[in-house]
């Protein structure tokens, strides 16, 4: 009797202890759902705040850009003219720096006299300076009116145009060594179609109010 008692007991207490265990397991796993739940509402919130914020900003620079290209007809006027002005100074001092290559090319293929190649340099090298000089002011006197991207750009240009005179600061124009001048002249001519395409776009993007 007392063992029909005892495993009575034990079996009863198995039960309970195995009910105990699936309450417990079921509220642990009611917390971690509840958990993973407001984790996701947060996450959904974020996500939710930050779409919302990125919609506004596309919106703002959207709104920005277009009002940037609808200009007066006085503005598109006075750009216009300016590009006229940066563009033909780039035309000089581009047309410069081939005929100083021709010049250089006729030095290196030559051993007669060199007198009339080294003057017609000589002559173009300060043909060169004076525009040079003359795209200078055009950018320091007019650069509120640039963009910042033309700017650079022009900046940029200026700089390797001064790297590329430097070749001829010496008299000494046959120990120009003739494909290091032409390597940098073709990083010249590079920033110029850069420069060319963005005063198109520019143009071709503006609106007359």
């Amino acid at each position: 009797m007392k063992e029909f008692s005892l495993t009575y007991m034990v079996s009863i207490l198995s039960v309970f202890i195995s009910s105990a265990t699936a309450v417990f397991l079921s509220i642990i796993a009611y917390k971690q759902n509840k958990k993973l739940n407001l984790q996701k509402e947060e996450h959904d919130r974020n996500l939710t705040r930050q779409k919302n914020e990125f919609d506004k900003e596309i919106t703002r620079l959207s709104g920005s850009i277009e009002r940037m290209n609808f200009v007066h007809k006085t503005q598109f006027d006075t750009e216009f003219e300016l590009y006229k002005k940066i563009w033909l100074e780039i035309s000089n001092i581009t047309k410069s720096f081939h005929n100083i290559q021709d010049h250089l090319t006729e030095l290196n293929s030559t051993d007669n006299d060199c007198t009339k190649a080294n003057k017609a340099l000589k002559n173009e090298y300060n043909l060169l300076k004076s525009y040079s000089s003359v795209f200078s002011e055009i950018i320091d006197k007019n650069r509120p009116f640039y963009f910042q991207e033309l700017y650079s750009l022009l900046i940029i240009f200026s700089n390797q145009s001064k790297i590329l005179a430097e070749y001829l600061s010496n008299d000494d124009y046959q120990k120009i060594d003739l494909d290091s001048y032409l390597y940098e002249m073709v990083k010249l001519l590079n920033f110029s179609v850069s420069i060319e395409e963005i005063i198109r776009n520019r143009i071709e993007n503006l609106k007359i109010v």
